[in-house]
């Protein structure tokens, strides 16, 4: 975690609660996980709290034939979103690459916040312009992360955000930008159901392994999957009901033997929902 020497801004009190809350083993401390997804449940997610996994564009294969075949790849939802938006923020620090000390992502990667919700944020937060968001939002994926989007009640309180509290709470969307070693989503094959249920799959995107596998184990290893959603049974790769379609597992594989297809509704469906309980005009 960055030290604060008089010099430098503290970390935000929320990220580190946020950090500390979070098991460095979920695998491991499963009970551990359960309660307190369970209890994070109970006390700060709201009825309508929901986020999608937004696959990454380079595994999506899109029929050939469409006119406008980009229009359907998976980032144009975090892109409407930041077009839509009328305030943009970036925090400064990701809580959790942060308490985890991550060595292969840049712990300056934080979530970018979008809508009236983040106006009056504390100095923990960086506004930027539009544009900014955009080249932001290209810069993670670049780097590797893979973008959840969505809103939850806890948020507010981890960034200290009081008028996306009550009312404005419908007024605040983050994009949180996460690494499979340390963020918070690899707490969901090991969390309570409930805690799952908030954390879904984009519609209309499907996941299949062909004939190409050869059961190498390249999926499975350690820094993969963030959701522990694939292992090696009878000599193939096989993905269990936890894969949200991510696409880290098919940017590895060196047989190809991963396909990710999208449907031409699913960006659609998804900023249609999220519009439903969401506005961030």
């Amino acid at each position: 975690m960055p030290k604060d020497d008089g010099n430098e801004e503290k970390v935000p009190w929320g990220i580190k609660m946020l950090g500390f809350a979070i098991p460095r083993n979920p695998s491991k401390d499963r009970t551990y996980t359960k309660v307190l997804t369970k209890t994070l449940m109970g006390s700060v997610i709201k009825k309508d709290d929901i986020y999608f996994a937004v696959p990454k564009d380079n595994v999506i294969q899109v029929d050939a034939s469409l006119e406008h075949k980009n229009a359907f790849l998976p980032s144009k939802l975090i892109h409407h979103f930041i077009d839509a938006a009328s305030h943009h923020a970036i925090a400064k620090y990701c809580g959790c690459r942060t308490k985890m000390d991550c060595g292969d992502h840049p712990k300056e990667y934080g979530c970018l916040l979008l809508g009236e919700g983040v106006a009056d944020g504390n100095k923990n937060l960086r506004h930027v312009s539009k544009e900014e968001a955009h080249q932001y939002a290209e810069e993670v994926r670049e780097n590797g992360l893979v973008h959840t989007i969505g809103r939850t009640y806890a948020d507010t309180a981890v960034f200290r955000l009081p008028r996306a509290v009550g009312a404005y709470h419908k007024k605040f969307m983050i994009i949180c930008n996460c690494c499979p070693c340390c963020c918070l989503a690899r707490m969901y094959p090991y969390g309570s159901q409930s805690f799952r249920d908030i954390l879904l799959r984009m519609p209309g995107v499907e996941v299949k392994i062909n004939d190409n596998c050869t059961g190498c184990g390249t999926c499975v290893e350690s820094g993969v999957c963030m959701f522990g959603a694939i292992r090696i049974e009878n000599g193939r790769a096989r993905r269990t009901d936890d894969c949200l379609a991510c696409g880290r597992c098919a940017e590895v594989c060196p047989e190809k033997a991963v396909e990710i297809t999208i449907d031409e509704n699913a960006v659609g469906d998804v900023v249609e929902h999220l519009s439903s309980i969401v506005d961030v005009t």
